[in-house]
């Protein structure tokens, strides 16, 4: 990630840059990868409303000109910047019970808009439902609002890096290992469940089933 400045609209941006390794892809995958994330990096309410329900969205996608193997999304940098899930539980340990009850709330608000209404993508096409396909400790970022009805910090979440655009950059499978997942609303629901466990026990296992324990708080 990088900060930036978007000259015309005089605001910070945070530049992600995404890889595509040629041992990895051939350059017919990555001008297609490119092409393709410049028409589905974006959406918005296919009715036209504005609505906020707390995902990051990039507001622009370009590929590297001078190197096939860059793309970059630019996305607000007020956000982008927020410390993850994951930073912030291994720093101040396990959240409250009142505070993971906020960020389950909070993540299936965002998720029923996702799932159950129509968008438009930045080509035109208009998609029934969508899918995060992607949700983590590492994607999901934390502000914290000093104007908690429960208790003080009360945490406001985001969610970021949707599948959609994200998922393009992961590497294609071998030939022995079969077709790649194809996310579902139920991948959804229980990567969020997994999520409010960990922020409970205040430790999470990797892709290795290995646990690893955050920072005990202090009193």
């Amino acid at each position: 990630l990088y900060v930036g400045q978007d000259i015309n609209r005089r605001t910070a941006v945070v530049i992600r840059e995404y890889l595509l390794p040629r041992q990895h892809f051939s350059p017919t995958d990555q001008r297609l990868i490119r092409d393709t994330i410049e028409n589905v990096a974006g959406l918005k309410l296919a009715d036209g409303r504005a609505q906020d329900f707390r995902l990051l969205k990039p507001h622009d996608v370009m590929g590297d000109r001078h190197d096939p193997e860059r793309c970059y999304l630019i996305t607000t940098a007020g956000v982008d910047r927020l410390p993850t899930l994951r930073t912030a539980l291994a720093e101040q340990g396990a959240l409250s019970p009142v505070q993971v009850r906020a960020v389950l709330n909070q993540g299936l608000q965002t998720l029923e808009s996702l799932h159950g209404q129509k968008y438009a993508l930045p080509a035109g096409q208009i998609q029934t439902g969508l899918v995060h396909g992607n949700i983590s400790l590492d994607s999901i970022v934390i502000q914290p609002d000093a104007n908690s009805y429960y208790e003080s910090p009360q945490l406001l979440i985001f969610l970021r890096d949707l599948a959609l655009w994200d998922s393009l950059f992961i590497p294609p499978s071998g030939p022995n290992q079969g077709p790649p997942h194809v996310p579902t609303v139920a991948d959804d629901l229980e990567a969020l469940g997994h999520v409010g466990l960990y922020a409970l026990l205040g430790h999470w296992n990797d892709h290795q089933g290995r646990w690893h324990n955050a920072t005990l708080k202090r009193e």
